[in-house]
This record gives structure tokens, sequence and C-alpha cells, in this order.
């Protein structure tokens, strides 16, 4: 298998039927219940994700993005809505507002299913929205179309606006 800068790894999982994964795909998790971290970990390392960070509140998201590691940026964000000290929702807010950052994808995680509250997320510049309880199936899927070149040049197309 080839490695390096565009390397990719096709996965068969029990999750979907064929993801293709970046080797070097960062994801940062923020979640503040440890029992959906896990269920997330389990999920992401089934899929072949293997540079995974998991914060337990949003400050400490927005700190790794903004202060992580130089040359090492994250490429998705999975954040709960109710997660604590900086919710789900200010935090992806936080992101747009930041020029380094207004592109990054990122996920919305919540128990919060009225149409006011996903018409806010969207409002915000949410790439996807998953309302829990979610299947891995259901995860597997949205963190792979976050993933694509398709959404990635979509979230483009409206930082532009």
């Amino acid at each position: 298998m080839a490695r390096g800068v565009g390397a990719r790894l096709t996965i068969l999982t029990r999750f979907s039927d064929e993801l293709s994964v970046p080797l070097s795909v960062r994801i940062l998790v923020a979640a503040g219940d440890p029992t959906t971290r896990m269920f997330i970990e389990g999920i992401l390392s089934n899929l072949g994700f293997a540079q995974v960070t998991f914060v337990d509140n949003g400050q400490r998201a927005w700190s790794e993005i903004v202060n992580g590691e130089p040359g090492k940026k994250f490429d998705l964000v999975v954040c709960d809505w109710e997660v604590p000290e900086l919710s789900g929702i200010e935090l992806l807010r936080k992101i747009r507002a930041y020029g380094p950052t207004h592109l990054l994808p990122f996920t919305l995680l919540t128990w919060q299913k009225t149409r006011q509250q996903v018409v806010e997320a969207i409002s915000a510049g949410v790439t996807n929205y998953i309302a829990k309880p979610f299947t891995p199936e259901t995860f597997a899927t949205k963190v792979n179309e976050a993933l694509s070149p398709a959404t990635v040049l979509k979230i483009a197309v409206k930082g532009q606006r």
C-alpha cells in the first residue's frame, strides 16, 4: 500500500460498505459525556482513524484548534451541542468566524431535534448534524460525508459568500 501525502486507505467495515480514508486525517472530538467519547472512539478506531484527539469541553476544543501542534491542523471536528464550557454551537460559530479555520468541516451531535435547532445549526455553518441516539453506521456515513472533497468544496463556496 502506498504511504505518504495523499495516500488513502480503503476500509471495509461492518458499519458501512466501503470508506476511503486518508491516512493522515486528524479528527477532534469534543464530548462531555465519557460514554459518548468511548462510543465514538470505538467507531473511529474500527474505521481506521488513528489520529483522533478527544476533549471533554468546548473551551479545550477551541484551544486545541488554535493552539495545537504547528503544521498539524484538524481535518474534522465532531462536537456535542451540549459540551460544557463552550457549547457546540458556540464553538462552531467561533470556528466559522476565525479565518484559519472557517472552512473546517464540523459535525454536530445532539439530542435536540427541533426544527429551530436544526435551522440554527445550519445558519451557523454546520457541515452535518447527527441526532442522538445514533448508530455506528450513521456516524460512519456522516464522517465520510464530512471528509468528502465535495463537502469541503461546498464549505469553501459558502465561506466566499
